[in-house]
């Protein structure tokens, strides 16, 4: 497995790997998608040979704020330990940041990943989240 910091996909492989995580908003547009990837403040990814089968993109300020944006794992590559290595890498790269954010399903399989790679939810730091979704 090769990890990098790299901006330069193939929008194919970009919408291989956010549909088959039935990520539905970023697939129906994926132009969208990729000016996402463009602007982000980090990406970082995981290759199989030329196989994009991973990757974390983030945004904010880099400084004060960090948001996990996303964070997918191919499904015939989960469990192998590459979402954990992908996060764990972005984090200690901006572990100086003040605030780092990640809003998520409340799954119980994602709420115990993260929980194992030592985020805490908003309830357990005495903060609360809110959105609104436009998709």
């Amino acid at each position: 497995m090769i990890y990098k910091e790299t901006r330069d996909f193939k929008t194919e492989d970009v919408r291989n790997l956010y549909d088959s995580n039935g990520w539905v908003s970023y697939v129906r547009n994926v132009d969208r998608t990729m000016q996402a990837l463009e602007k982000a403040l980090y990406v970082y990814s995981a290759w199989d040979g030329e196989k994009l089968v991973g990757l974390i993109r983030s945004v904010g300020d880099g400084l004060t704020i960090f948001y996990i944006q996303d964070l997918l794992v191919d499904p015939n590559y989960q469990g192998k330990g590459i979402g954990t290595k992908l996060l764990e890498d972005t984090l200690k790269k901006f572990s100086d940041v003040y605030q780092i954010v990640l809003i998520t399903d409340d799954k119980e399989k994602t709420v115990n990943f993260y929980k194992k790679v030592g985020l805490n939810s908003g309830k357990e730091t005495g903060v609360i989240t809110f959105t609104k979704m436009n998709y």
